[in-house]
């Protein structure tokens, strides 16, 4: 009878090993993917854009790029509040465009200018960030080089 028990706990603790072994396998290949998907890195190119006036690259100084910003022009970005860089939202500018077009009252001074529901707007009528043809959904802010989009 001892000896079946401890059978039982030699067999339990092999179990036991296994599962740990599993799940140490299963956390690395969590952290190797998390890893992967910590930014995308977003190329502008100057020549896809619509107006060759406007400096496309640029506009990833202040908002997520959104490969919708290639149809912007001039006039658009005339639209926009001087101190739009200084508006700390993870907004792309076509749909900061597009809003200010929908609603030409909204202020142009000040350190709030858009409603803090603008993103979720943004997502519902366009889902995330278009890249490529392929469509992001998450965006974070690093200091020393903007936003990322994931």
């Amino acid at each position: 009878m001892i000896l079946d028990h401890i059978h039982a706990i030699i067999t339990t603790a092999k179990s036991e090993i296994k599962i740990m072994t599993f799940l140490k396998a299963s956390l690395l290949s969590l952290q190797i993917v998390c890893i992967s998907a910590v930014g995308h890195a977003q190329t502008v190119d100057q020549s896809r854009g619509t107006d060759a006036a406007v400096d496309y690259p640029s506009l990833q100084g202040f908002a997520p790029w959104d490969d919708r910003n290639y149809l912007l022009n001039s006039s658009d970005l005339a639209l926009l509040a001087p101190n739009e860089s200084e508006l700390i939202s993870p907004v792309p500018v076509f749909f900061r465009v597009m809003y200010r077009l929908e609603n030409p009252d909204t202020d142009r001074t000040g350190p709030v200018q858009y409603p803090r529901a603008l993103l979720n707007y943004y997502r519902m009528r366009f889902s995330g960030y278009l890249i490529d043809g392929e469509i992001f959904h998450d965006v974070t802010y690093v200091s020393d080089s903007g936003y990322q989009v994931r």
